[in-house]
């Protein structure tokens, strides 16, 4: 269901590259989902949009900004949104950092924050399969290649 759109026409903001987006809401029997009919979603719908997923009295907020970038569940009457920009191009960005809880460090632009935050996040999943392995591991050989992949992507 639209709930809302936030545009040159429904606000007083000037139109930059976005002319604007929709706010969906979509209501889940369970607060698990498939994200690949998320992603389904987003893939059909040529605008941009925020979906709000609700199930009960807890929602989340879930936008597609170079990779899918999913909020926290929060009691409904909890959560807001600000509009925060001087354009639609800068209220959309700001929505992209307030969902996703992005901190864009020293001058980089919001879509490489991203792609640096998504590379720390998989070298974290990548060093704890390492760990599991290296724990379980019999010999001292490759226990040694193990423990060395792991230094290495903690340097970087």
């Amino acid at each position: 269901v639209i709930s809302n759109e936030v545009s040159g026409r429904t606000t007083n903001l000037t139109v930059g590259d976005i002319t604007g987006f929709f706010i969906l809401r979509v209501e889940l029997s369970e607060m698990t989902y498939d994200q690949r009919l998320i992603m389904m979603l987003f893939d059909l719908i040529p605008q941009k949009v925020i979906m709000m997923l609700e199930c009960g009295p807890m929602c989340c907020p879930i936008i597609f900004h170079e990779s899918l970038i999913k909020g926290n569940w929060s009691l409904k009457g909890d959560y807001c949104l600000r509009i925060d920009g001087i354009d639609l191009d800068g209220v959309w960005e700001n929505m992209v950092i307030q969902i996703g809880e992005i901190t864009i460090d020293g001058g980089n632009s919001l879509s490489s924050q991203i792609r640096m935050d998504e590379e720390k996040r998989n070298r974290a999943k990548e060093i704890a399969i390492l760990e599991k392995k290296l724990a379980s591991e019999k010999q001292p050989r490759k226990k040694k290649e193990l423990f060395d992949r792991i230094r290495a992507l903690k340097q970087y």
